[in-house]
């Protein structure tokens, strides 16, 4: 997650700082509402005026119309920021994918590559816009009312450190568990895609072959292996609502059980009225303190998933390019226009080599085929002139200058290519026949 953050630019980092401002503005407008409550139960209780406790009662409603503002503001500025980072994941996916070499796309699914450029970057936008205002406010919501909680009775504050430490523990055992059964899952969907994509593409010779059954069966499976996995991590994750709930419940019994029996045990009626106040304003402070724990929750929901799905998108942009740019683009268009000398070539991985002491020469003008049976390297031969691969050994020059050292653009705009399997792009016959020539007319 942190090497592709650093595709946020300093605006964005402005923007977050700004929304870590308001929230923290939020928490301290929320914070302040539990004494304004505890200045209007001890007037209560003296029997004062109204305009005393009506001033209380507007302090206490401003700070609630600020926190709602300060919310709003915080959250505007998190669904923007996530949202140019999405656009900022696919733009650089995209552009390194096209940067790609054959052998690059042979380590990677066509599917997978789609899934990462959608689905996982949808992932990390949700993480985005909503961890990244969790992850500021949970701390300052805890530390300031931790802070407030520290001046109480000890009894409270030791209950409260005891159900704070099994939230942690039950939500760090639910992370361990959670983040590989995602990774699984997002497996599971570059699988899925494949098998729809297939079947949508194939659904001729699906037929043809009268396999419309092997094929549905095929998708169920996919199917079933997806939900299975996601239903697992769901139900691990959905335990933990529930149980910060009870921890939650039960701590609020226990500090007005402890407070009972200190009231009970208060010297005065003045004793036991300030021990009372205490314990609203401490069991107010102990729900905020808890309900940041269940804010982590939340957080425990969405960031295994989005953590996966970084690492995908990293692996595809920290991808090595095989075929790099040259400098030269000049030609000195010498009677011999390709030649080929001593060439060999093996594809990746590959015991043998496909290619081995090629050598020919094509003059200006002339017109060669190259003829041979079926595998026998003649696409592998032609892919080597426009550097969709590089030789083993040997070299391949176009124009007197070893393609290695043309720039890609200036060697490519050299060559016509037709391609052994036409691919029609979406839009017009217009398009499709004018594709990458920005201007030409008609004719």
């Amino acid at each position: 997650m942190k090497s592709i953050l650093s595709f946020l630019k300093p605006i964005h980092w402005a923007l977050i700082a700004f929304m870590a401002a308001f929230i923290t503005a939020q928490v301290w407008f929320d914070l302040e509402i539990p004494g304004y409550m505890t200045k209007i139960t001890v007037l209560l209780n003296e029997g004062c005026e109204v305009e005393p406790l009506m001033a209380e009662g507007i302090g206490m409603i401003l700070c609630s119309i600020g926190s709602v503002v300060c919310s709003i503001c915080a959250g505007g500025v998190a669904a923007y920021v996530a949202a140019e980072f999405a656009v900022i994941l696919r733009k650089e996916q995209f552009r390194k994918v096209q940067s790609f070499s054959p052998e690059e796309m042979s380590r990677f699914d066509i599917y997978s590559l789609i899934t990462r450029s959608t689905n996982d970057v949808t992932q990390v936008q949700m993480a985005v816009a909503r961890t990244s205002q969790l992850i500021v406010k949970v701390p300052v919501m805890v530390y300031i009312a931790l802070t407030k909680v520290a001046a109480g009775s000890w009894e409270w504050t030791e209950v409260t450190a005891i159900g704070i430490a099994a939230i942690i523990i039950v939500q760090v055992f639910m992370l361990c568990y959670v983040i590989p059964r995602y990774r699984k899952v997002q497996w599971f969907t570059d699988s899925m895609n494949r098998t729809v994509r297939e079947g949508l593409s194939g659904v001729r010779v699906i037929r043809a072959f009268n396999a419309e059954g092997y094929q549905n069966g095929k998708a169920d499976a996919a199917n079933d292996e997806l939900t299975e996995n996601n239903l697992y991590a769901s139900r691990l994750l959905a335990f933990t609502r529930p149980f910060n709930g009870v921890v939650q419940n039960i701590l609020t019994v226990l500090i007005y059980m402890i407070g009972a029996e200190i009231i009970l045990a208060a010297a005065s009626p003045d004793d036991a009225l300030d021990v009372f106040s205490n314990m609203v304003v401490f069991s107010a402070y102990i729900l905020y303190v808890v309900s940041s724990f269940i804010l982590l929750a939340h957080v425990a929901m969405g960031l295994p998933r989005a953590l996966v799905s970084a690492g995908r998108i990293r692996e595809v942009i920290n991808t090595d390019i095989s075929i790099v740019d040259g400098d030269k683009s000049s030609e000195d268009r010498p009677e011999v226009c390709i030649s080929f000398k001593d060439v060999s070539f093996a594809y990746p991985d590959a015991a043998d080599d496909t290619l081995s002491g090629i050598t020919f020469d094509v003059r200006r003008g002339e017109t060669v085929a190259i003829i041979g049976q079926t595998g026998s390297g003649k696409t592998s031969l032609i892919n080597l002139v426009p550097r969709l691969f590089d030789v083993k050994e040997g070299s391949v020059t176009i124009d007197g200058i070893d393609v290695r050292d043309y720039r890609l653009d200036a060697l490519r705009s050299k060559i016509g290519f037709a391609t052994q399997r036409p691919v029609l792009f979406s839009g017009t016959a217009r398009f499709n026949i004018g594709y990458g020539c920005e201007g030409c007319s008609d004719e």
